[in-house]
């Protein structure tokens, strides 16, 4: 399984510091075990470290998901993207993946390409 950032975009209207980070995936033979993604915090327990929040897997630029009730689903094929909204993240601290640590790029702008991906707060 390959894993690659291809961006952590900042979220102005979350009302804590929020990104929505990127993710290219490939080599998936099995179902990505998305709850896997955190980031090591010193100052805390790992059962109190943050997790990925509002998931969708992207097949090309289109969001896979037709219904947005339906439970959401992997691709069936092993090339797709990942993103997912992570509060609280730390650009300086790799993020944890089934794959192992990724490092993450700086933050930049969110391409127009993800502009359909809205934040809802939980």
């Amino acid at each position: 399984m390959q894993l690659h950032i291809l961006g952590v975009y900042g979220v102005p209207e979350a009302s804590e510091p929020c990104h929505l980070v990127e993710i290219a995936c490939s080599g998936v033979e099995e179902p990505l075990d998305v709850g896997a993604f955190t980031q090591a915090d010193p100052d805390l327990p790992p059962s109190d470290w943050q997790a990925p929040y509002d998931e969708r897997f992207l097949d090309g630029r289109r969001l896979r998901l037709q219904d947005p009730d339906a439970p959401e689903e992997q691709p069936e094929h092993d090339r797709f993207r990942l993103v997912f909204f992570f509060h609280r993240l730390d650009p300086g601290r790799p993020l944890e993946s089934p794959a192992g640590p990724l490092h993450l790029p700086a933050p930049s702008p969110l391409p127009d390409r993800l502009a359909f991906v809205r934040y809802e707060a939980p």
